[in-house]
């Protein structure tokens, strides 16, 4: 696969690739006991544009936030499987890993300009247990 549009994107571009299996049957009865899956994939395509993805990250407030927030202000779309989220507290750091985040959201790519919010409720912490934390770019 390879971009074919303008020469130069401003920002990076996605898409999802679909790949469905139809239900044919060419010249056979169907019969009600019959039982038949069928495949359906959805793959994510990424143009880069090249330079690196900023990933803003915004801790809850003690005030009641409800969730965190993470924003691509870059050109680069992000994969927040390759970040993770640092908490200092108890002489210890407690990291959530992008993965999971990602895993909760049922989507890795941030893409530029777009803001997503994961609600405490899903990751098991509450807004006092966030203060300090920091975005962090896995090695």
């Amino acid at each position: 696969m390879r971009w074919r549009g303008e020469k130069r994107l401003p920002v990076s571009k996605s898409y999802y690739l679909a790949i469905d299996e139809l239900p044919l049957t060419v010249g056979a009865q169907e019969s009600d006991a019959e039982i038949q899956l069928l495949t359906s994939w959805r793959l994510p395509v990424h143009v880069e544009v090249g330079g690196k993805p900023e990933v803003d990250f915004f801790a809850p407030h003690i005030d009641g936030s409800a969730s965190i927030e993470l924003k691509n202000t870059g050109r680069q779309y992000a994969l927040l499987s390759h970040y993770e989220i640092g908490v200092k507290g108890n002489r210890e750091v407690v990291v959530l890993d992008g993965l999971d985040l990602a895993r909760l959201l049922n989507r890795d790519a941030l893409l530029p300009g777009q803001t997503v919010s994961i609600p405490l409720r899903l990751i098991g912490l509450g807004a006092v247990g966030l203060q300090g934390a920091s975005l962090l770019k896995k090695e």
